[in-house]
C-alpha cells in the first residue's frame, strides 16, 4: 500500500468511527411515556385517517374504512403495522429527541435474529404531530414529505400486549 492510499484510509477509518453515534434512542419506561397513558396496559391501536404526498401539486387522501390501515404498539417495543392486505411486525424506537420515529420490520420472520442484542435503528420517521387522540408521522418520499395522519382506535385500545410468534 502506498503512503497517501493508507493516510486517506487511516483518516477514513477515524471519521467513520468518530461519527458512529451511540444509543440515540430512548429505552423502556422513558419509550412507553410516550406514547402510552400511565395507566395504559397492553396495546395502542392507531387507524390512519388521512395521507397526503406531495406529488403532482399534492394529493390528500382519506382512507378507506373498508380495509383501513392500522399501527398496533405495545409497551414491549413490538409493533404490528396492518394495511387490510398483510400485517407485518418489528420494533418501534423513539429517538432521544422526541423528533424523529423508527419503526424496524422483521422482514419474513417475525421472531427476532439470534443473538441480536444491539440495534442502531434508522429513524426514517419525523414526528409531527403527537396528541391523545391524533399521531400524524412524516416520511421522505421522492417528491418531498408524505405524511400519514392516524387516529386512535378507542374501542380496539384494550387488546392483549403482541408477542412474537412462536
Amino acid at each position: 500500500m502506498t503512503t497517501p492510499f493508507r493516510l486517506m484510509f487511516g483518516l477514513s477509518c477515524a471519521l467513520i468511527s468518530a461519527c458512529t453515534p451511540g444509543r440515540e434512542y430512548l429505552s423502556g419506561k422513558a419509550a412507553n411515556r410516550f406514547f402510552f397513558p400511565d395507566q395504559h396496559q397492553g396495546s395502542i391501536v392507531w387507524r390512519q385517517f388521512i395521507s397526503h404526498d406531495p406529488y403532482l401539486g399534492g394529493i390528500t387522501t382519506a382512507s378507506d374504512p373498508a380495509l383501513p390501515t392500522c399501527l398496533v404498539f405495545n409497551h414491549n417495543g413490538l409493533f404490528q403495522h396492518d394495511n387490510g392486505c398483510q400485517v407485518q411486525h418489528g420494533h418501534w424506537y423513539i429517538h432521544s429527541s422526541k423528533e424523529k420515529m423508527a419503526m424496524e420490520y422483521d422482514a419474513g420472520n417475525p421472531k427476532p435474529a439470534a443473538g441480536k442484542t444491539t440495534v442502531q435503528p434508522e429513524f426514517r420517521y419525523q414526528i409531527e404531530k403527537v396528541l391523545a387522540d391524533t399521531l400524524t408521522l412524516k416520511i421522505q418520499g421522492r417528491h418531498g414529505w408524505v405524511s400519514y395522519t392516524y387516529v386512535l382506535e378507542p374501542e380496539a385500545n384494550g387488546l392483549q400486549p403482541l408477542s412474537t410468534p412462536e
